[in-house]
């Protein structure tokens, strides 16, 4: 039997994914990438901060 769904048939013959795709997903990994890298930045000068804050010598 013989289907006429192009999307059927890519997965079936083992086809590519679409281009533009395969570039929403590159676009997505270097976003949470970003966003990782950025609240990692982020939270480690925060610590810097809270600590440098946290002297608790009596001058």
């Amino acid at each position: 039997m013989f289907c006429n769904n192009p999307e059927r048939d890519d997965a079936v013959n083992g086809g590519a994914p679409e281009p533009e795709d395969v570039e929403d997903v590159e676009d997505t990994i270097l976003l949470l990438l970003d966003l990782g890298l950025g609240l990692g930045l982020g939270l480690r000068v925060a610590f810097l901060f809270s600590s440098a804050c946290d002297d608790d010598s009596d001058v």
